[in-house]
């Protein structure tokens, strides 16, 4: 279902009016590329090549979020150049999709390819400097540093102890589960949801029952989410907690 246009995003302004539906800017400003048409998330690249590299063109940053960071690290610089290179000239498959990143895609890794990467060379998916998640609101002053909500209002759930992005788990419980401690919504992003569908329902506790009384290891790690920090055993306290984000979404 589309989301109303009537509804305001976390950065204050209504989607009806916002140059970056998907990338926070109160202050409207753009990022230092140029931004092309279709590209609400406003990192440089058009929903075509996002969906054809398997990134989201829907998330500005993060894992698999932005097709000039190769390596995930939130930069685009010589590691990135240098993983595209070593595929030059070759046809997609069996080079990576990822790879293949100029508008549109045309199946080869090839000097298209390269010079779009290196426009973006230097710079950085997190252009807001000390306002991690550009909500207009500097991170020492921030209730939810990595989470845009320019009103400071938090969300539907308690806020833990070192939950920099304020999805409802310390960043211990994060990396204990392999989810990114700084980014609310997204693939491996918020452990109630374990199937990235922005949803926290049935489909998330169904894994969970299935392993219950598990040791982690072997039972996943992504699953061991209570108490704080992890117990390493797949329980009734890790059911209760899930179940306790029920119905929830991280949008």
């Amino acid at each position: 279902m589309p989301r109303s246009t009537a509804q305001p995003r976390s950065d204050g302004v209504t989607d009806g009016s916002d140059n970056c539906q998907r990338w926070p800017n109160a202050a409207q400003n753009l990022p230092p590329w140029p931004v092309p048409t279709n590209d609400p998330d406003c990192d440089g690249f058009s929903n075509v090549v996002e969906s054809s590299a398997g990134t989201d063109s829907l998330v500005h940053c993060g894992a698999d979020a932005w097709p000039a960071d190769v390596n995930n690290d939130t930069f685009s610089d010589i590691s990135d150049v240098s993983a595209l290179t070593a595929y030059f000239g070759s046809p997609v498959p069996p080079a990576p999709y990822r790879y293949n990143i100029a508008d549109p895609p045309d199946g080869f890794v090839d000097i298209t390819d390269i010079s779009k990467l290196t426009g973006f060379f230097g710079d950085s998916c997190i252009p807001c400097a000390n306002d991690f998640d550009c909500d207009a609101v500097l991170n020492a002053a921030d209730n939810c540093p990595n989470w845009p909500n320019h009103a400071q209002n938090l969300p539907p759930w308690l806020v833990p102890a070192n939950d920099p992005d304020c999805d409802g788990l310390s960043a211990a419980v994060e990396t204990s589960a392999g989810t990114n401690p700084i980014m609310h919504c997204g693939t491996n992003a918020w452990p109630t949801d374990l199937n990235n569908d922005g949803s926290s329902d049935i489909a998330d506790i169904s894994p969970l029952t299935a392993n219950y009384g598990r040791s982690v290891p072997p039972g996943p790690a992504r699953y061991d989410i209570a108490p704080d920090p992890p117990d390493g055993v797949v329980d009734v306290r890790d059911i209760v907690r899930m179940y306790g984000f029920f119905g929830e979404t991280c949008n």
